[in-house]
């Protein structure tokens, strides 16, 4: 789960945290991203995926697009929940939690609106590289098939011709940033960039509720009167709220994946479309497709985030103490 910064920070704190904030995201969406790549990747893929690429550089095509977006949500974040703290502080000027959460949850909303052409252009990505992995040459029309399956050829192919654009990037599929900018605006134009934009709000917010609802309820459950609670145990309790937000969320995940992908008008249309499609003809368990590197990537995430952010603010904090010819 991402870092969640404290209320009523000073301006001169404010500065540090996003900038902390920033590197952080970096940080995290580096080290982290292979496993979003495989993810991803199992959640387009109809048929069995497979995750093993030719080059190790193939697992973070699609990074700098999802580093840019998270490096932006999170700068923005704690200037966010800052002033959506004070404007929920009662007339005392305190917040007390009740506000804060609703606070967390208005950020969280916001937040997410700056990622969502980033994972679009990152899903872009991903699926092109998984057509160039494969070596196949470009059908005439555009279709979600990598493994050819009889029962799968008829339900995913397109319903509209490519246009001639179409047609010019199903032949040479863009795998880098500025090319797939340069297929997405070509092909679906400025909405090409805000597809899946409820389904990620939806989502991110599913992820707060269920993570943060998991974490108190298991806590409780162990200690409820003590907080005394060692590191490991605090460790062995966000593993498992994790393990609740991937289990819960996994279906929505997937369906944002889908509803992102360069064709995703074509094949589905709209969000309905893709659910009833995806269980009529792979089955309710493909909504749970990607789950184990999410899991990886959700339990882990934090952990990296929240050091590194220690760590910058620790540094940052050390510098402007710093006085220069004394």
């Amino acid at each position: 789960m991402d870092y969640v910064p404290p209320d009523n920070l000073p301006e001169s704190n404010l500065l540090t945290a996003m900038i902390a904030g920033s590197v952080a995201a970096c940080t995290q969406t580096a080290l982290t991203y292979p496993f979003e790549f495989v993810k991803t990747g199992s959640q387009l893929h109809v048929g069995k995926f497979a995750s093993r690429m030719k080059s190790p550089s193939s697992y973070f095509k699609g990074c700098k697009a999802l580093m840019i977006g998270n490096t932006l949500k999170a700068s923005s974040r704690f200037f966010i929940f800052n002033s959506a703290s004070k404007f929920m502080a009662n007339e005392n000027g305190k917040t007390t939690a009740p506000r804060v959460v609703v606070a967390g949850l208005m950020t969280g909303a916001i937040e997410t609106l700056w990622v969502i052409p980033f994972e679009n252009i990152k899903t872009t990505i991903i699926q092109n590289t998984l057509e160039v992995e494969k070596g196949k040459p470009r059908s005439k029309e555009p279709t979600r098939i990598v493994n050819s399956q009889k029962s799968e050829t008829k339900v995913v192919k397109t319903t509209k011709s490519p246009t001639a654009t179409q047609q010019s990037f199903l032949k040479t599929p863009s795998t880098t940033f500025t090319l797939a900018i340069k297929e997405i605006y070509s092909t679906n134009g400025i909405r090409g960039f805000l597809q899946g934009s409820g389904l990620t709000v939806f989502r991110q917010m599913a992820n707060s509720m269920v993570w943060f609802s998991s974490y108190n309820f298991i806590k409780q459950g162990i200690s409820p009167n003590s907080t005394d609670i060692s590191d490991v145990t605090m460790l062995g309790i966000g593993f498992l709220s994790s393990m609740s937000v991937v289990a819960i969320t996994q279906p929505i995940d997937v369906v944002k994946t889908r509803m992102q992908s360069k064709d995703a008008k074509q094949v589905y249309r709209d969000w309905m479309t893709c659910v009833v499609r995806t269980s009529f003809n792979e089955g309710i368990p493909k909504f749970w497709a990607g789950w184990l590197p999410r899991l990886i990537k959700v339990s882990s995430s934090g952990n990296i985030t929240l050091v590194t952010y220690q760590l910058m603010e620790y540094l940052l904090n050390n510098s402007m103490k710093e006085q220069i010819f004394t």
